[in-house]
Parts: structure tokens; sequence; C-alpha cells
């Protein structure tokens, strides 16, 4: 009797230990699934937010015109962002729809937007504070090119990172 009751203890035991251990498992694999929907999520919002970058980037090649601070403006406005810069070949700021004034790549800007005066297609950095104004922002730097296709600098286009999780946070309701 003895002997049947400390084997029916070690089972009731194990098959505690194993409806743990699954449980353990089931909520990894849940913590798992829901970091990879948040990732594909954040990433197709990146998406959105360079393919936003590249229209106003063709915009501006076909519309030179409306390469100035105050076209700018209301394209930074049109797109929710919050400020477009154009900067040269070398990396120097020609026109900005913000107050900052004589950014350059070298000295300014975050690393990873070197890509783009490489010939990379485009960049993109953060979510990350801002040096200047502390907000927590993202930016897109998209490659643009004169008429006969040779680049030309990129445009840079940051938005609020505020923004973009408020609206993964929508997603995942």
């Amino acid at each position: 009797i003895l002997f049947s009751g400390l084997l029916l203890l070690l089972e009731t035991r194990t098959n505690s230990t194993v409806t743990a251990v699954n449980q353990r498992i089931d909520v990894q694999r849940e913590i798992d699934l829901n970091k990879a929907r948040e990732g594909e999520i954040r990433s197709s919002f990146t998406d959105q937010y360079l393919t936003r970058t590249q229209i106003l980037s063709d915009y501006l090649t076909e519309h030179p015109d409306q390469m100035t601070r105050e076209g700018l403006e209301e394209l930074s406005r049109t797109a929710r962002a919050d400020y477009l810069m154009r900067f040269d070949s070398a990396g120097h700021e020609l026109v900005s729809s913000n107050s900052y004034t004589g950014f350059s790549a070298d000295a300014n800007l975050s690393e990873e937007y070197r890509a783009v005066l490489l010939g990379y297609p485009y960049a993109v950095a953060g979510p990350a504070a801002d040096p200047y104004t502390g907000r927590m922002q993202l930016g897109t730097a998209v490659l643009m090119t004169d008429s006969k296709g040779t680049p030309d600098g990129f445009l840079l286009a940051v938005y609020s990172a505020v923004e973009l999780a408020a609206e993964l946070d929508r997603m995942r309701s």
C-alpha cells in the first residue's frame, strides 16, 4: 500500500510538472507569435512611411519649384511628417521645412543615412530620440536623382514615433 501510495504521489507530481511545462511552452509560443506579428506590423508601417517619402521625392523631382521652405512645409503637412529636409549629393542640407539649418550627413545626422549617399535607394533610422527636440522619431531617407538618373542627394522625411506607436496599438486591438 505504501509503495502504491508513493507511486500515485510520484505520478501526480509528474503530471503536474508536465502540465506546468506545457503551459509555459504555450505561453512562450504565444509571446513569440505576438512578437512576430508586431514585427510584421512595424515593418509594414515602416514601409508605409518609406513609400510616403518616395512619393514626396518623386513629386519634388517632377516639381523642383516646390523645393522651397514653404513648399516643403506644405508637403510635410500633407504627408503628416514632422519635417522634410533636402540634401545634396555631398550630404549638405539644401532646404528644410523646419527652422533647422546647416545640417550635414557627416555632422548632424544618423549614420544610417550615409547609405543613401553611397547610392543605396533608401535608409531608415529609428525610432530614436531626436537629439535636438528629444521627441521619438522615425526617419526615412530616399535617394533623389537628376533628370538623367544620376544620384543627386536625398530627401529626408522624419515622422513621429509616437504616432507610429499609436497606429501599432490600434492594430493590436
